[in-house]
């Protein structure tokens, strides 16, 4: 039990340092290994220990749930089959830690705390990265070695190794809660941690899991703890929250000049947003600035006004262009009809020549306008101002509901396998959007799997609601935690995410199980041929799923040899080498990494044979939509053949 439990652990921090993004699927190596020691462990207690490996009803509707990917698969319904296959292995991989945990649970209930323990360890591990791609970044540069992406932070949100805000505040969240059901044994040490968790928490600027979390663990307080918690924590708490109500109203009027684009400074962007601005309404906007360039006589930095309609598209743009100057500029403008929103922009053209932009201040239509703050971070004012339904990123999840239901009805019985969301939304789109995710657990569920992966995902979650209600003790801060990350996983795309889908089925197994002398075996004697049956079902299930990962492992090794072969011949500007390659592997189903790294060729240096030959394969076949592949497929190529001509 001893070594059992120990790989329980590893596979959890493992689970949590290389993450498994949905920008780069980074964990069929992990999968493969962690369905390999299930298998190992189950064929043990079945063969040697003469165990069941089903005790539970709820045991096979997870099961079900984790080998929904094969119905796509046996249908042939899949809108990708290596990406069907790495949703299986992975839901496999994940079965194989639920039957661990819960293994682990059942002969020692105290074991409960061993996982929390080192949950809130992963995510310290995660937090520091966090901390340090804000800071240094010198690490989370290099994070790319072990397989996950670097993602360039242009928000200035913590995001950790995630490289996604939203999740990594959601596992924040979740720290915090964990930290708090262990505060009474180690005051100090979860005290610190605490902190440390909700200062990332903040710092991640994700309103939907700030306020979900608020709330949750408010009502929790009020309704489940008033009778035990101490009244004077429930004062502390309500005071902190009132402080920082003061401290914000005071900060938004405590503002300092905007002092940017500095010498040795990296970034030549800087961006300012103002929210639900006027309709046909008449702006004046009046910066006060001084401005040094090492060049005199060129105006080298530009302040762009935008207007955006409510889909973020531009609508018209104001720009005055600044030298080495002092003293006022304004711009006068009308908006449109559409106009939401208003963006500024500051850049600069050369980082040679700039010695410093300072805005001392703004004011539109007479009145001051903050650009920069004294004690409170830009993007934190800016957040909690767009809290609003007309923001887009706010209205925009139920465009991709409404959308996913589009998917589902064409798909509801057999789903599309993996990411299906991905290969089917431009056909089902009511306006162009990009998203790589349907942002909902339960959407993308149903798209993937069909109608028995969603109906075995939602008895997992009444389950779960039922367990935590039923139970003698009263709820815990782990019980509202499993609530918080499977309530904002319907409005997000967390559980894409391996670490968290890893988290969320911990969870569920540490809420759901019980030691065995305490709680009935719900699979009668009469039924125990049936029990080793399905154990046997599994074990093949997961051998099935090995096989399968490592022919899937060898398909992406083989791709990723395509596409370092391109990347070289990209960086020695061989560009008709390039095309060649490409057409070389047009018949490869998954053509979206091979053919992305086309946005990097410049077309005026290939032949127009290679030209024509590439725009023709482009043209007619479906890739998935986005910016790269429309500049790419509608405008570079089809532009350089009419000039070709």
């Amino acid at each position: 039990m001893k070594v059992l439990k120990i790989l329980g652990l590893i596979i959890i921090v493992c689970s949590f340092i290389l993450v498994g993004t949905p920008i780069k699927y980074n964990c069929l190596e992990l999968n493969i290994i962690i369905t390999l020691i299930g298998t190992m462990v189950m064929l043990y207690k079945i063969a040697i220990k003469k165990e069941k490996l089903i005790n539970k009803k709820i045991d096979i509707v997870v099961l079900v749930f984790c080998i929904s990917p094969l119905i796509p698969l046996i249908f042939k319904s899949y809108s990708n089959l290596e990406d069907t296959i790495i949703l299986l292995i992975k839901n496999i991989s994940i079965y194989s830690i639920y039957y661990i945990v819960k293994q682990i649970i059942i002969k020692n209930e105290e074991n409960k705390k061993i996982f929390i323990n080192t949950i809130i360890a992963s995510g310290v591990i995660l937090a520091i990265i966090g901390i340090e791609e804000l800071t240094c970044g010198i690490i989370y540069e290099n994070l790319k070695i072990i397989g996950i992406p670097h993602v360039m932070n242009i928000e200035h949100r913590m995001f950790s190794s995630l490289g996604y805000a939203n999740s990594f505040a959601i596992i924040m969240a979740i720290d915090i809660l964990l930290c708090l059901n262990r505060f009474k044994e180690h005051k100090i040490i979860y005290g610190i941690l605490i902190i440390i968790f909700g200062t990332c928490l903040i710092l991640t600027y994700s309103r939907g899991v700030l306020i979900m979390f608020t709330i949750l663990y408010l009502l929790y307080l009020f309704l489940i703890k008033r009778n035990t918690i101490k009244l004077k924590y429930i004062i502390m708490l309500m005071i902190i929250i009132l402080l920082f109500i003061i401290f914000y109203i005071i900060g938004i009027n405590l503002d300092v000049p905007l002092e940017i684009f500095k010498n040795g400074e990296s970034n030549n962007q800087i961006r300012r947003n103002i929210l639900n601005v006027g309709k046909n309404k008449e702006y004046t906007f009046v910066f006060d600035i001084q401005a040094k360039s090492s060049f005199i006589n060129t105006k080298n930095y530009t302040i762009t006004i935008r207007e955006e309609n409510k889909y973020y598209d531009k609508i018209e743009e104001h720009k005055i262009e600044i030298g080495n100057e002092k003293g006022k500029k304004e711009i006068k403008f009308t908006t449109s009809s559409e106009t939401v929103d208003i963006v500024i922009f500051f850049n600069s053209s050369s980082k040679k020549f700039q010695q410093g932009l300072t805005i001392n201040s703004l004011q539109i239509n007479g009145e001051k306008f903050p650009l920069n703050y004294a004690y409170l971070p830009v993007k934190l004012v800016e957040k909690i101002q767009s809290i609003s339904s007309t923001q887009k990123s706010s209205w925009e999840r139920g465009v991709y509901f409404i959308d996913s239901l589009k998917i589902i009805r064409n798909n509801i019985f057999f789903g599309t396998g993996g990411r299906g969301w991905l290969y089917n939304y431009e056909d089902v789109q009511s306006y162009y959007y990009e998203s790589t995710e349907s942002h909902s657990f339960i959407s993308q569920t149903f798209i993937e799997t069909g109608i028995i992966g969603f109906i075995s995902l939602m008895t997992i979650i009444l389950y779960s609601i039922r367990q935590i209600l039923s139970k003698k003790e009263k709820i815990s801060e782990i019980d509202i935690a499993f609530i918080l990350l499977t309530l904002h996983s319907f409005i997000d795309f967390n559980i894409s995410f391996y670490c968290i889908m890893v988290l969320w089925i911990t969870l569920f197994a540490i809420i759901t199980t019980k030691n065995n002398n305490n709680e009935k075996n719900l699979i009668k004697d009469s039924k125990e041929t049936l029990s080793y049956l399905i154990g046997i079902i599994i074990i093949l299930v997961n051998i099935i799923g090995i096989v399968l990962g490592i022919s899937v492992y060898k398909i992406r090794n083989d791709k990723e040899k395509i596409i370092n072969n391109i990347e070289h011949e990209i960086s020695s500007k061989d560009y008709n080498e390039v095309i060649n390659n490409v057409l070389l592997y047009k018949n490869y189903e998954d053509k979206y990494d091979i053919y992305k790294d086309l946005m990097f060729v410049d077309y005026s240096l290939v032949d127009y044979k290679n030209l024509e030959k590439i725009y023709n394969e482009l043209k007619n076949t479906k890739i998935i939509v986005n910016t790269t592949q429309n500049v790419l497929r509608n405008e570079l190529i089809r532009e350089n053949i009419n000039n070709l001509k």
